[in-house]
């Protein structure tokens, strides 16, 4: 069977397999208790060319880790607090666009989570009530359409005359004179800041925190360690655009 499936031109990759006991009483109580101690960790790098000499390293600033367990008010995380979010990263964002003013306009590039992407232009969606819909078809559009539409019917319409979006991530870029780039989905290779979180989570597993402070403190403590592999990672993933490119 292999022989003829290779004839053919299909492959094969074995997945991931678990013990029978990953799923015991015990160790799931184990992994829930593990998981209750993540953090949020955003952070930015910056790579600078100044005539022949380019340097690399964190963008002055950048760098915010919280417990994500934590409410607002709760250990003085006031400012941070909770899973991350659009609100979040935008009031993150708008600050790392200010510091980067220093370099003049930069380019900007980010993969396209979805609070890397929030669209200004809300437009219907299939989560959207139906009378919503009506509505924006009747102020956005003046489109006249039956009352006994469907929500589907309603759809379709809508499809017609969707705005293009517009992120609110690239609009705060142009405001400060930056230029946003996505990069294109599931290409990490394509993303520095991959490669910075792979080092530093190798180095907290090799000795692991006991709590979420610990786990904050820890993640700070690695990424000013790895300031230095910023031009590194950037080389790397050079080498991987210009293949894409010979491709």
């Amino acid at each position: 069977m292999t022989r003829l499936l290779h004839e053919l031109g299909f492959l094969y990759l074995k997945g991931e397999t678990s013990h029978i006991y990953a799923e015991s009483e015990g160790n799931v109580a184990f992994r829930s208790a593990y998981l209750s101690k993540n953090a949020c960790i955003i952070a930015a790098g910056i790579i600078r060319s100044g005539g022949a000499i380019i340097t690399g390293g964190f963008v002055e600033n950048s760098i915010r880790v919280w417990n994500s367990t934590l409410k607002r008010g709760i250990d003085g995380e006031e400012d941070y607090h909770g899973n991350f979010n659009a609100e979040l990263f935008e009031r993150w964002y708008e600050d790392l666009c200010q510091t980067l003013q220093r370099y003049g306009g930069c380019n900007i590039y980010m993969g396209g989570a979805a609070y890397h992407k929030r669209d200004i232009r809300k437009s219907p969606r299939k989560s959207w009530l139906k009378a919503d819909t009506q509505e924006w078809l009747r102020k956005n559009v003046g489109m006249v359409f039956s009352p006994k539409a469907t929500i589907d019917t309603l759809l379709q319409l809508v499809e017609f005359c969707r705005p293009a979006p517009l992120y609110m991530a690239v609009d705060i870029a142009a405001k400060y004179g930056h230029r946003v780039c996505y990069t294109p989905p599931y290409h990490l290779t394509l993303q520095p800041i991959k490669l910075i979180w792979g080092t530093v989570k190798n180095r907290i597993a090799k000795k692991p925190a006991k709590n979420g402070k610990e786990v904050v403190a820890k993640v700070i403590e690695e990424l000013e360690a790895c300031k230095g592999d910023w031009l590194t990672v950037y080389r790397h993933v050079q080498k991987h655009e210009d293949a894409f490119v010979a491709a």
